[in-house]
């Protein structure tokens, strides 16, 4: 298999994320290291799609997705979102995480269904455990899977960065019955 990498060849493709524009269909691109998105032919991410003032949405993997709360021009020129800065005004209510100034999207979402759960039926914790074999919650499995919440490329149900505290820090931590919703329409 050939490595993805940037159109100036110095940075790696670090994960595939799904873009879109409420108004058009989706289309899968790839997200640099520096959080950059990049189309799959290797250009600017969507700088080739002419359609004009809809809301941008990025959706990753085991993430709650996060839609811009107010619409974008796209033209021929390379339009930028920046959902990692505060300024950028998201739909919805607690759409981001703050992690050391920067938004980021929430994590945890082992069951693609746009609700994080610790608890109950459908939550997010248990297909951690059975990633790992069900049994022997010490056990680990490595690769790019849905269940690597702290994306670290290794599923670990218990032990120290271990994939399940994510669910549970992403609720709120306190109460493991609270539940967190995506922002998406």
């Amino acid at each position: 298999m050939d490595t993805l990498i940037s159109p100036d060849a110095t940075a790696p493709i670090s994960r595939t994320v799904l873009t879109a524009f409420c108004t058009m269909a989706s289309w899968a691109e790839y997200s640099l290291p520096n959080s950059s998105i990049l189309a799959m032919a290797g250009s600017a991410a969507s700088s080739s799609y002419s359609r004009s003032n809809t809301p941008g949405a990025v959706r990753h993997r085991n993430h709650l997705g996060v839609m811009s709360a107010n619409t974008q021009s796209l033209t021929t020129t390379t339009t930028m979102l920046d959902l990692t800065t505060g300024g950028t005004p998201t739909w919805g209510t607690d759409a981001r995480k703050p992690v050391n100034g920067v938004q980021v999207m929430w994590t945890g979402n082992t069951r693609p269904d746009a609700i994080l759960r610790y608890t109950g039926s459908n939550n997010d914790r248990d297909p951690i455990l059975v990633a790992v074999g069900g049994s022997v919650p010490t056990a680990t499995l490595a690769g790019y899977r849905i269940e690597d919440t702290n994306l670290d490329g290794l599923v670990k149900y218990a032990g120290s960065a271990n994939d399940r505290d994510m669910v549970l820090v992403n609720i709120g931590g306190a109460i493991p019955t609270s539940t967190r919703t995506q922002q998406l329409p």
